[in-house]
């Protein structure tokens, strides 16, 4: 008896000095597969074979709909992956990390994958991305006409990088400062081939009107943002940065500092008024797809406009549709405390970020406002949609500096269509109307 216990201590023995001498690249060619598998199982959408590579907890975390939204992602804001073109080992800790970068249609993306003893997948996180630039400018834009400055801003330990477009022509420029949707935007708001942010500012400036625009907080920080997970509010995600670019632009000699305007787009549009409560120096407001609704409200109808688009409703989705609807209960329940788990509020957002939001009424707060706004709106916009347009309209009767203008034609990003509108169509190449790089300018010189 003795002499098997020894064996085995011996043969184990054997085992861990065996792997601790293994060398980092050793290793990395231990893992390599296991990468390369993962990213044919989402290729060819094996989620089961996903959730077998990871560990419990991470499996516990991506089920299959997560796995699924990612790939869809994926697809949509990169096109098809191609290949892995670089690997990295490191250790950390108990865990094997192996950094790679893999090629995209439309970008380079750069992702880590962390292991435990087992090889089992432990962590998994998109960690950078570079656009490949494939963009053609629209008919409207006339790149004779102006130039561009980079520009860096911000608070110490989160800096952005922004670019602001100048006409050449010219002297104290009025000035368009232009705040994204949600999520981690770059300066051009790219989705899919499209740069709608490129459009507006080119197009605008092409008519004499200056622009700026920067890479969103989310995107520039997005390891940082990660360990913030738990305590981001609206003012981290997008109120701050913004407020900050005002103030940064207007130190341009070239602006007309009585004539900087702010254009946001859907969840920018949302804060607008708030954005404009905490700055005075703002001259007038650009509302572009705005929600007119609480964004947890707005998020449930997006999500039920998707899953109805096959004329039917799965069992998986009729339960999707539940919970985020106990979600919303808990975003409005006056027991939301920062104590509640993300987990089990929209989006698998913090309870604090909610609660930046909380008796957040982005009409009633506009209307108090004596600004000159201007609203636009596309009846082709499912993910904000008509109807928040109508109530803008109600709220902002009789007032002589609000215009309100809506497009048969137009989807959220302001792109010409037909039909019923789908996700999938913002995967086409498309360009800004010229409709609206003509209303915003006309606007924009008829102020005083």
């Amino acid at each position: 008896m003795r002499r098997i216990i020894l064996i085995a201590i011996l043969i184990l023995t054997s085992f861990i000095t065996t792997n601790a001498k293994k060398s980092d690249e050793e290793r990395l060619n231990e893992l390599k597969p296991i990468v390369k598998r993962f990213f044919e199982y989402l290729s060819n959408e094996q989620y089961p074979d996903i959730s077998a590579m990871l560990d419990s907890a991470v499996k516990a975390q991506l089920d299959e709909t997560k796995l699924v939204t990612i790939k869809s992602m994926l697809d949509f804001q990169y096109g098809k992956f191609h290949e892995i073109i670089e690997y990295k080992y490191a250790k950390y800790e108990v865990y094997d990390v192996v950094d790679i970068k893999c090629d995209y249609d439309r970008a380079t993306i750069g992702y880590r994958f962390s292991f435990d003893s087992l090889n089992k997948i432990a962590g998994f996180v998109l960690t950078s991305k570079v656009e490949k630039d494939f963009y053609k400018p629209p008919d409207y834009v006339n790149k004779n006409s102006f130039s561009e400055k980079d520009i860096e801003f911000g608070y110490p330990g989160w800096r952005l990088k922004g670019v602001l477009t100048l006409p050449k022509d010219g002297n104290n420029f009025p000035v368009v400062v232009l705040i994204h949707g949600s999520g981690p935007n770059d300066r051009d708001e790219t989705i899919g081939p499209n740069k709608p942010f490129r459009d507006i500012a080119w197009g605008l400036a092409s008519k004499g009107i200056a622009v700026f625009r920067y890479d969103k907080r989310t995107l520039t920080h997005r390891d940082k943002f990660l360990n913030y997970s738990d305590s981001i509010t609206i003012y981290d995600e997008v109120i701050d940065d913004a407020i900050k670019a005002i103030d940064t632009i207007a130190t341009f000699p070239e602006i007309d500092k009585r004539k900087i305007y702010v254009l946001g787009h859907s969840l920018g549009g949302m804060l607008l008024p708030k954005i404009a409560r905490e700055d005075s120096t703002i001259a007038g407001l650009i509302f572009m797809a705005a929600p007119a609704r609480p964004l947890e409200d707005v998020y449930l109808s997006q999500l039920q406009y998707i899953f109805k688009l096959d004329g039917k409703l799965s069992k998986e989705e009729k339960e999707k549709i539940a919970e985020v609807k106990k979600q919303i209960k808990r975003v409005k329940s006056k027991n939301l405390s920062i104590n509640t788990p993300k987990e089990e509020l929209p989006m698998n957002t913090n309870a604090l970020y909610w609660l930046s939001l909380r008796n957040y009424n982005q009409v009633e707060m506009a209307k108090k406002l004596n600004l000159p706004m201007l609203i636009l709106q596309g009846h082709r916009d499912y993910q904000v949609t008509y109807d928040d347009l109508k109530l803008w309209e109600k709220a902002m009767t009789g007032r002589k500096n609000v215009e309100i203008y809506s497009y048969p034609k137009l989807n959220h990003l302001f792109m010409a269509g037909e039909g019923i509108i789908k996700p999938d169509e913002y995967n086409k190449e498309g360009h800004v109307s010229e409709l609206i790089i003509k209303i915003i300018s006309e606007w924009i010189n008829k102020q005083k």
